[in-house]
C-alpha cells in the first residue's frame, strides 16, 4: 500500500499489521532497534529496507558481504538466534535471504505500506497499481486480509494499493483501478464504472464488552453504553430511527476519522460502533465482534472504477476478475 506521508505510512503500517496480529497469522513479537526507533516484528511481518548498504553479519557468516537496496521488501522468517538476541532473518521477493542485527543494519520498518517516493526506488515486474481513493479502512479491513489468496493464484503479479485520499482520475497513468464508495453517485467524468457491493451498517460489540455488561436486549439499551462514530453522528441517528426511536442529544461519544479507527477501538471494548457489514465479516466469524440486533442501515454503495476495462492491462483484468468474485463470496 502506498501514502503520500511517512506519518501517513505509520499510521496505515499499524492498521495493517494489527488486521494480521487479529487473525493469528504472526509469531510471537521480538523488539528491534530501528533508524525510526523501536519497532516489534514477528513471523510472516513484511519489511522494508529503506538504505542501500553493504554490511557483513557476524551471526550469519555463511552468507558473506550482504547489500540491500532503498525499496527492498521482504517477509521476515524468523526473529532470534540461538542466544535469544534480536536478529532477523528476511526472505526478499526476489527469493534471496539476508540476516540482520541491529548492530548491522537498522535503516528498517514495516513493510505493509510505503511512501510513493520510497516505492520508486524498488524494481518489481508487472506491477499495477490500485488506487483506493478515500479507502483507507476497505484495504485495511478486508483487502489486506485477502490479497495473500491472489497472489497465490498469481505469483508473478505484484498489487500496489494507493491510499491516495484525492479522486483519482487516471491521468497519470500510473494507476488502473479505483475502488470507490458513494452514497449517491454511481458514475464519475471520463471513466467507467461497475457496482462492488452494497454497504450496509450494523451495529457491533467486543465480545469483552457485552460480557461486562450492561446487557443489551432492547436497542434504547445501546444508549447505557459509549457510541463510537465514523466522520459524524449522521449513521446512528439513522439507526435509532429506523429503529423506532430518536437518537437523544446526551448519547455522544468520540468521532474518528476513519473506519479503520472505528474498528480499533471497538475491538478494545470502548464503546458500540456501526461499521460496514463487509469489514466486520472477519471479526465476526471470529468471535471478537458481536452483531446487535438485525437492523441494517444502507450506506451507498462501492464500485470498481476505471478509464476503460477494456482495456485494463492483462494484470488489472486479472485482479479486477479476482475482487468480484472475492466480494461474491463474502
Amino acid at each position: 500500500m502506498l501514502a503520500h506521508t511517512n506519518e501517513d505510512v505509520k499510521r496505515l503500517n499499524e492498521a495493517l499489521r494489527s488486521v494480521m496480529v487479529g487473525e493469528g497469522t504472526l509469531g510471537e513479537n521480538r523488539a528491534f532497534r530501528t533508524e525510526r526507533g523501536a519497532r516489534e516484528f514477528a513471523a510472516g511481518d513484511r519489511i522494508i529496507f529503506l538504505e542501500n548498504a553493504r554490511f557483513v553479519e557476524p551471526r550469519a557468516m555463511r552468507l558473506g558481504p550482504q547489500h540491500v537496496k532503498n525499496g527492498m521488501l521482504g517477509t521476515v522468517v524468523s526473529t532470534g538466534d540461538k542466544r535469544g538476541d534480536a536478529v532477523l532473518s528476511v526472505r526478499l521477493d526476489s527469493g534471496r535471504d539476508v540476516v540482520i542485527s541491529e548492530s548491522s543494519y537498522r535503516n528498517v520498518d514495516h513493510g505493509y505500506a510505503a511512501t510513493i517516493h520510497k516505492s520508486q526506488g524498488a524494481t518489481v515486474e508487472r506491477t499495477f497499481v490500485l488506487a483506493t481513493g478515500m479507502m483507507d479502512h476497505f484495504a485495511a479491513c478486508w483487502l489486506v486480509s485477502r490479497l495473500p489468496e491472489f497472489r497465490e493464484l498469481h505469483p508473478e503479479i505484484d498489487v500496489t494499493i494507493d491510499s491516495d485520499p484525492r479522486l483519482v482520475e487516471f491521468r497519470s497513468g500510473r494507476a488502473e483501478i479505483a475502488i470507490r464508495h458513494s452514497a449517491s453517485v454511481t458514475a464519475w467524468p471520463r471513466t467507467e464504472s461497475e457496482h462492488l457491493a452494497d454497504v450496509s451498517m450494523i451495529a457491533v460489540a467486543a465480545s469483552a464488552l457485552l460480557e461486562a455488561g450492561p446487557a443489551i436486549k432492547r436497542p434504547d439499551d445501546i444508549l447505557r453504553h459509549t457510541l463510537l462514530h465514523e466522520e459524524n453522528r449522521d449513521v446512528w441517528s439513522r439507526w435509532f430511527e429506523a429503529a423506532g426511536m430518536a437518537m437523544p442529544e446526551t448519547a455522544r461519544g468520540p468521532v474518528y476519522a476513519d473506519g479503520g479507527l472505528v474498528m480499533q477501538a471497538v475491538l478494545r471494548g470502548q464503546g458500540i460502533a456501526l461499521m460496514d457489514e463487509i469489514f466486520a465479516e472477519d471479526e465476526i466469524k471470529a468471535g471478537r465482534l458481536l452483531r446487535l440486533f438485525d437492523l441494517a442501515i444502507p450506506l451507498g454503495a462501492y464500485w470498481l472504477v476505471a478509464r476503460r476495462f477494456d482495456r485494463l492491462t492483462p494484470p488489472a483484468s486479472l485482479f479486477v476478475r479476482w475482487i468480484r468474485s472475492r466480494i461474491e463470496v463474502s
